[in-house]
């Protein structure tokens, strides 16, 4: 079992479960994340191993530790594998239903999982290193550990949704999460003359096994200068997608502390969002076009009134998110619909 492939497959199951067989599986989906935990989980260091092999003595399985503690798993802390379960955990249980009775064991997965992120959190740059536990004073054959973008990203978006979700505490939690963002900022995040944005220092790749690529082996160094491990990128989906996850967060975050309910008021209107139900007031001209998009600028809603001061619109269809709101031709501003 690894990490990375939690990700993969639980969250997918868990929306299947939930829009196509009214959450029959729930206890399947739940069982992955329980049955890794049990053998990934090192208190010690409040953090996973990447990989666990039920079969350690497999010749695909050489990476894994032959004896306990933590018989099966390969034998290091990669922040990626870490950030795909934080991530997945974070997302399922966005997914299940409050009453559903095992979703306290995800709860307190998520618990645990957050202390480490935070226990390991760089206090300078706000960032996660490659190989959590341990900072830029590793070296291996030249080459130091470093601060890492698609894991910084990945726990930073964890972070941020579960404080957003209450999952996990404001208090303890929102603080790294806030901190994480800057340090994608920071450290990461370029523009070129153009405008367009990238994103730097990204892992390539990383596993371990099979017995045809013995230098898969899930060590220090491997992860440092590995074939596929030690090669850095830029603009790798890997690190694109997750860093507009956190982006996604924050942003909403943003919108919360500013108070969303009355999120906006300027000369033109106001508008208040409550019980999904968006209403627009006009201080000024009256309001004759109104409309909503998504974040890809697909037109969600319009409204086409006359000689109107005030307009109530139904939000009943329109998800959780971040949208954009176009009125009497005036530039699009950011709504948060919860």
């Amino acid at each position: 079992m690894w990490l990375d492939g939690i990700y993969m497959a639980t969250r997918f199951y868990a929306n299947y479960e939930k829009q196509f067989n009214v959450g029959l599986n729930y206890d399947d989906v739940v069982n992955q994340f329980t049955l890794i935990h049990s053998n990934t989980y090192d208190p010690t260091f409040q953090l996973n191993y990447h990989v666990w092999s039920a079969t350690p003595t497999d010749a695909n399985s050489f990476w894994a530790k032959q004896t306990d503690p933590f018989k099966g798993c390969s034998p290091e802390f990669w922040a990626r594998g870490v950030g795909w379960y934080a991530a997945a955990l974070v997302d399922v249980l966005e997914v299940l239903p409050t009453g559903y009775a095992k979703r306290q064991d995800l709860m307190d997965i998520l618990n645990q999982v957050a202390t480490g992120i935070k226990r390991w959190q760089d206090p300078l740059t706000g960032c996660w290193y490659q190989l959590l536990r341990y900072d830029k004073t590793m070296v291996s054959n030249g080459t130091a550990n470093y601060i890492e973008a698609s894991a910084s990203c990945m726990f930073t978006y964890a972070l941020l949704k579960a404080v957003r979700l209450g999952f996990i505490s404001k208090t303890d939690y929102q603080s790294s999460g806030t901190k994480g963002y800057q340090g994608l900022i920071n450290n990461f995040i370029t523009e070129d003359p153009s405008g367009s944005l990238s994103i730097h220092t990204i892992c390539s790749s990383a596993g371990v096994g099979p017995a045809t690529s013995p230098t898969r082996d899930g060590s220090i160094n491997y992860y440092l200068n590995g074939s596929d491990a030690g090669l850095i990128v830029s603009n790798d989906l890997k690190g694109v997608g997750p860093f507009i996850l956190a982006s996604i967060e924050y942003e909403k975050l943003q919108l919360l502390t500013e108070n969303v309910n009355v999120f906006r008021e300027k000369n033109e209107y106001q508008v208040l969002n409550h019980d999904k139900l968006l209403i627009i007031k006009s201080n000024a001209d009256c309001l004759n076009d109104i409309a909503i998009y998504n974040c890809l600028g697909k037109e969600l809603k319009h409204w086409r009134g006359r000689d109107i001061n005030e307009v109530s619109i139904s939000l009943l269809d329109v998800n959780q998110g971040i949208y954009l709101l176009k009125i009497n031709g005036l530039k699009m501003e950011k709504i948060l619909l919860q």
